[in-house]
């Protein structure tokens, strides 16, 4: 029951991230809009799953790390997925790098709040 807003948050993520899409060219940049998407999105994933960890009983570094570590690995699942069975979607290397950092920043945010 406590990871109930971190796994509501991912299946948005995974529908959104699975939906039909208009065919975008690749951007390189970190700062582009869909980047920053990328990074807020899993900023608050990697939030609402440390919060689900840490209120389920986690301590907090198993809470962060989990949290940053879970939620990379679902960024980097669905940029495979993406790319396997989406033809106008992309595997985007820098999709993964926002997300991380989206994840990451929310692990050094908390763990300032923390503190």
């Amino acid at each position: 029951m406590m990871l109930l807003p971190a796994l509501a948050w991912a299946a948005l993520i995974i529908y959104l991230s699975t939906g039909s899409a208009v065919a975008l060219p690749r951007v390189t940049s970190l700062l582009e809009p869909d980047k920053i998407a990328h990074a807020a999105a899993y900023f608050v994933q990697a939030s609402l799953l440390a919060f689900g960890l840490s209120r389920a009983g986690y301590p907090g570094r198993v809470a962060l790390w989990g949290a940053v570590i879970g939620s990379a690995a679902l960024g980097i699942l669905l940029e495979a997925v993406q790319w396997g069975f989406y033809p106008n979607r992309f595997f985007e290397f820098p999709d993964i790098i926002a997300n991380i950092i989206g994840a990451l920043g929310s692990t050094l945010l908390s763990n300032y709040l923390i503190k």
